[in-house]
This record gives C-alpha cells, sequence and structure tokens, in this order.
C-alpha cells in the first residue's frame, strides 16, 4: 500500500503508531488506522481506531474499580515489559470482579501485546505483555490524565498542580492535594477506599502529564534507599522533585510523621540521583496525607 501511494518516507511514522500487534507469529499493523491515514490527504497521524468506539468499559475497570491503579500500569507506561498470566476462558463478568483479568481483557481487545508467550508446567499461559504503539499509549494518557484533572477540577488545575511540585511551592501543593483528597476520598468505591490506590493514581496522571519533559518514577533506587516519587529531568538546568509520602497512622500527630518523611530524605539522601542528572533546583518534599487533608514540608 505504502508503495502503491508513493509514500514510503511516511512508513517510519506509520510504524511507530500503527504497529505492533501479533497473529500467529506474524507482526500486523492496524488495518483501519493505515488506511484512514494513507487516504488522509494532510497526512494527520491520529488515534483513528479508538475514534471508532468508547473507552468507557477500559475507564470503569482501571479507575473506578482501581484495577489499574497500579505500579504494574506504571512499569508499561514507561515502555517495560510486564509478565501475567493470561486466561483465555475469561468472560465480561470476570473483569469487571477479578483484578487479574485485567491483563488477559487488555490482551485480548488490542489493548496489551504479547513480546513472548510461553506455557508452565501446569499448562497455564503466560505471556511477557506490552504497549503495542503510540496510539493505544493515548488512550492510556488520556485515562489518567482526565482521572487526575476530573479530580482537580480542571486541566488548569492540573496545571497548577505540576507547577507547584516543580518550584517546591509547599502551601500551594497542600491545598491542590488536599482538593484531590476530598473529591477522590469520598468516592464509594474500591479506588476511593484504598489511599494506596489514590497515590498511585495520582502519580500515574503526574506521569503522563509531566512525560515530554521530565521522567516520573515510583519506588525508584537512588542514594541509600528507594525513594517514594522521583521527578527527574530530561534536560540539566530544570527543576527535579523527590517525594517521600507518608500515610498518618493512628496516635500519630502529623508534626512526627513530617519530621520522620524529612529525615529519611536527608538520611538516605534520595536526591542523589537528581543531583546527577543536573537537576536545578531540587526541591526534597515530605507529604503526609491525613484523613482527607495533606501537609507538605520542605526539606
Amino acid at each position: 500500500m505504502i508503495d502503491g501511494e508513493g509514500a514510503q518516507e511516511r512508513l517510519e511514522a506509520m510504524r511507530r503508531w500503527y504497529n505492533g500487534y501479533l497473529f500467529g507469529g506474524q507482526v500486523m499493523y492496524n488495518p483501519w488506522s493505515v488506511l484512514c491515514y494513507i487516504a488522509d490527504e494532510q497526512q494527520r497521524l491520529l488515534p483513528y481506531w479508538l475514534m471508532t468506539g468508547s473507552d468507557d468499559l477500559l475507564r470503569e475497570l482501571m479507575i473506578r474499580r482501581g484495577h489499574g491503579l497500579t505500579q504494574d500500569m506504571e512499569t508499561l507506561l514507561q515502555g517495560e515489559p510486564l509478565e501475567r498470566r493470561i486466561d483465555e476462558n475469561i468472560v465480561l463478568r470476570d473483569v469487571t470482579q477479578r483484578s487479574d483479568a485485567l491483563w488477559s481483557f487488555l490482551l485480548f481487545s488490542g489493548y496489551l501485546k504479547p513480546l513472548e508467550v510461553r506455557v508452565d508446567g501446569r499448562g497455564m499461559t503466560w505471556a511477557r505483555l506490552t504497549i503495542p504503539n503510540f496510539e493505544i499509549r493515548l488512550v492510556y494518557d488520556d485515562v489518567f490524565q482526565r482521572w487526575l484533572t476530573d479530580a482537580l477540577g480542571s486541566y488548569d488545575e492540573l496545571e497548577r498542580l505540576s507547577s507547584a511540585l516543580l518550584q517546591g511551592e509547599t502551601k500551594r501543593l497542600e491545598q491542590l492535594l488536599s482538593v484531590l483528597l476530598v473529591r477522590m476520598v469520598s468516592y464509594q468505591d474500591p479506588a476511593g477506599r484504598e489511599p494506596e490506590k489514590l497515590y498511585q493514581g495520582l502519580l500515574l496522571g503526574l506521569l503522563v502529564h509531566l512525560e515530554a519533559q521530565y521522567e516520573v518514577r515510583s519506588n525508584r533506587e537512588s542514594g541509600y534507599g528507594r525513594a517514594d516519587v522521583l521527578i527527574r529531568p530530561k534536560q540539566a538546568g530544570r527543576p527535579g522533585v523527590v517525594l517521600e509520602l507518608k500515610v498518618l497512622e493512628e496516635d500519630e500527630t502529623v508534626e512526627h510523621a513530617l519530621k520522620s518523611a524529612l529525615e529519611q530524605l536527608r538520611d538516605r539522601q534520595y536526591a542523589t540521583e537528581l543531583r546527577a542528572a543536573g537537576a536545578d533546583p531540587v526541591h526534597e518534599l515530605a507529604v503526609v496525607f491525613d484523613g482527607k487533608r495533606a501537609r507538605v514540608v520542605k526539606g
């Protein structure tokens, strides 16, 4: 088709956007997206296949039910493969009730692809999964960025949250994080009742929102331990941020929790990687979540 259109120079762009599927060992591009792209006189690279349907079910599973608010999804968004067991006999009710069925659903519906498939000694199928191409990556970006935008109230508020983080503005960050907590913890669903889901959702939203200029990582080795959240600039001279997150425990004061988080930031030298990358300035922030309130102090 490319040869017939005399558009060989467009092949690399097509490969990045629409390639990536495997059928019977054969690599296959998304046929609908390829046809639409070749037919488009303006040569626009758009998510043509995604525009034909709705991502409501995906959003329901990944956000409302909390199945996608995990470090596994962070791994996939960072372009790293994830090995998971695949159930070829799942039905829709399994997907809505079992978090482990999410990976089979995403694979069979085209939102993931297998790099490798193996059958273990018990006859169970395992696959190394990855996001197929840029068109599909946009789905995940939209899901998590929209989750964070909806939680904060608007895209402008998301911009203010990002700016407060990168500028180390503790009071503004406290205010915006508290807004996020009030709106999300009130939801009577699994994601709302588990604090770690909320914080992982925050991380995933920041990951896709800042990815053009920053690498956002959680539990990444740095200094003498693992930082909860590390925001590392891709270009030296931009600010970097390290966050130590704590949930207030029973009979613990906010002041004690903040002091403990600051000591951990200092003693374990979490900012080492940021300084080595040329981040300037480096903001070391301790964040304590107390119910529907957040407290932030700078180290």
